[in-house]
């Protein structure tokens, strides 16, 4: 159990820091327009109430015993989330690729869970 965590963490924070250094120039930007910026907290805010209350569901039906229903859930959440973080970055920080970073990073972890969903 401990083994994939580690193998996954170097992998993404070495992924990170290529696609800091040669796909985003400069220092990673925060949405500062202060539409995206509310669409930012308020879309987190529900995407996050959203998944505590399917993952209380999810606990009551299963009781932790399903662990691939746990984990393509967490592997839902985390798409969801970095998409619509993605998509503000997009629309709200133009000429910028940080947008790319987000959505490379996320197809990296959705093959490094599909990966392990099924060796495990």
């Amino acid at each position: 159990m401990f083994l994939p965590l580690v193998v996954f963490l170097g992998f993404y924070l070495g992924l990170s820091y290529v696609l800091k250094r040669f796909l985003v120039k400069g220092v990673l930007q925060r949405i500062v327009h202060p539409v995206g910026r509310r669409i930012e907290v308020w879309g987190s805010i529900g995407l996050t109430v959203a998944g505590m209350v399917i993952l209380f569901i999810l606990y009551n039906t299963t009781g932790w015993e399903d662990i691939q229903a746990i984990i393509w859930f967490f592997a839902g959440y985390l798409s969801l989330q970095t998409g619509f973080r993605a998509l503000l970055e997009w629309k709200y920080l133009k000429g910028s690729n940080q947008y790319l970073m987000s959505l490379i990073q996320l197809a990296f972890c959705l093959i490094y869970v599909a990966i392990w969903s099924v060796v495990a």
